[in-house]
């Protein structure tokens, strides 16, 4: 199923990649990479030994040369320029020496006879090669800052030699300055540090004469190796070196992206329903309610899920806390959005609107409370409501702070009555709802009994089921009328 997925999205990415690109010039995600992505340019240094390799010998023997001339420095610049991914054009030009070691002795044929001579000469050269890296071209996982390069090339060299008698220090034979044509070639490999790469290569120089040492054997022709250290630095704007980019490992990651893709369409890896591909959020707990994107419910649009909300029902725009509960600075019940006295002292009895009971009917305050709330028996207030869940009774434990503040309350008012009163919301008939609505109103009672030790004698219960509903029916305000409140039954007024 899940590779006839993967063929099925190729083949769509691949009409949507022909479309966007037909006239519209729009860059694509998937593809080869292009040249003007990365930097291309690069300079370096390099320095190391040479040795040259020519044909002349020993007295006698047939030994070749290499055992007569000595290790010498060799150091110059190097220019790169990134051709594609694996191929580069490199431009050298250096320095080195050929010496011949002081113990050797050298047979002088014309002079037939042996001579301790020495043998030196400067030495210039200049090479353009192309480059080869192996890391760009391979299938097989590998080190990405690690390459194995290869070169060859043409150059020119120039050597001016001079032979001097050692117990005399007389010069024998002093040349001119020759220029000869090389075949360089290397082997090597480099590291990557940043924009900055750090290698090492062997080099070969064929060359096309075997007169440098003045010796003519006529079997070979002269040639000189180097082993030498490089350091370079790839300079642009982009930041990022064409060389070092395995335009494979591109669309490797881009076939693996759209598998995870195919993959994630028929996956749902924390199993709340919707697939990981369209999912926003793959770590939801089980059981969690989500939309339809995979994000958590969130009834009251206060940045904090159901899951976690202390009370999921806080008034639209209300300032909550971590727990998802409205901040109530004066800690009387009510939150700080309905609050009309937001600064009561602790343990106050306040109505539904935070307004001291003391207060009622009284001094300007009176306006905000509504003729409904002074009865015949001195008047009625209203403590924070308990709200449950469609066609529940039992008490959920986001509102046992709420109930634990209605026991505060009688605590501190040894004399002050509750009556407790269930509703409902629309869904259902009358009398179902009536009961649903007594139901929740006497659990909400034992709790305060069993829980706080409330006397039950100053607590009675009530229903009006759905016939007064708070908020208009709808699927979003359902819950404000799925409730329990608190009537506070003032004293007698005498």
């Amino acid at each position: 199923m899940k590779s006839k997925l993967l063929i099925v999205a190729l083949a769509v990415l691949s009409l949507t990649q022909s479309s966007m690109g037909q006239g519209s010039g729009t860059v694509t995600k998937y593809g080869l990479p292009k040249g003007k992505e990365f930097d291309r340019f690069s300079i370096g240094l390099y320095g190391g030994i040479c040795l040259f390799q020519g044909d002349v010998r020993e007295k006698n023997t047939a030994q070749n040369s290499r055992e007569n001339f000595e290790t010498q420095p060799c150091y110059g610049l190097q220019f790169n320029y990134q051709a594609t991914h694996s191929i580069g054009i490199l431009l050298k030009a250096g320095l080195a020496n050929f010496e011949q070691s002081p113990e050797d002795s050298i047979f002088v044929e014309s002079k037939n006879k042996s001579m301790l001579l020495k043998y030196e000469s400067p030495v210039k050269e200049g090479s353009l090669n192309m480059t080869f890296s192996f890391g760009n071209i391979s299938f097989l996982k590998r080190n990405s800052n690690l390459h194995f390069i290869t070169s060859i090339g043409v150059g020119l060299m120039s050597y001016d030699a001079k032979i001097t008698d050692r117990a005399t220090d007389k010069v024998i034979y002093d040349g001119s300055e020759t220029w000869e044509v090389t075949l360089p070639f290397s082997l090597g490999a480099k590291y990557k540090v940043g924009p900055v790469d750090i290698g090492l290569n062997f080099v070969y120089n064929k060359m096309f004469t075997d007169n440098v040492d003045l010796i003519e054997a006529g079997n070979s022709y002269d040639g000189y190796s180097e082993v030498a250290l490089n350091v370079n630095y790839t300079f642009g704007k982009k930041k990022k070196p064409m060389e070092w980019v395995n335009p494979m490992e591109l669309v490797y990651n881009d076939i693996s992206d759209i598998k995870q893709k195919v993959d994630n369409m028929g996956g749902d890896k924390d199993k709340d329903g919707v697939a990981d591909l369209f999912d926003k959020d793959n770590n939801t707990p089980d059981g969690v309610k989500v939309y339809g994107d995979g994000t958590s419910v969130d009834t009251d649009k206060d940045g904090v899920p159901d899951y976690k909300d202390g009370d999921p029902y806080s008034l639209p725009g209300a300032k909550v806390d971590a727990n998802g509960k409205e901040i109530d600075n004066d800690q009387d019940g009510v939150g700080d959005s309905e609050d009309k006295e937001p600064n009561t002292p602790a343990g106050t009895l306040v109505n539904f609107q935070g307004i001291s009971l003391n207060n009622v009917g009284k001094g300007n305050n009176s306006t905000l409370i509504s003729n409904e709330v002074i009865n015949n028996n001195g008047g009625i207030g209203f403590m924070p409501s308990i709200f449950f869940d469609l066609a529940k009774s039992n008490i959920k434990t986001v509102y046992y702070e709420r109930l634990l503040m209605v026991a505060r309350v009688m605590k501190l008012n040894p004399d002050l009555k509750f009556s407790i009163v269930g509703s409902t919301d629309q869904k259902g008939n009358n009398e179902s709802n009536k009961k649903l609505g007594m139901a929740r109103a006497e659990a909400v009672k034992a709790h305060l009994i069993k829980v706080y030790g409330v006397d039950g004698a100053r607590l009675t219960t009530t229903t009006i089921g759905m016939d007064e509903p708070l908020a208009k029916p709808t699927k979003t305000t359902d819950y404000l009328n799925r409730r329990v409140d608190f009537r506070v039954v003032m004293p007698d007024q005498k």
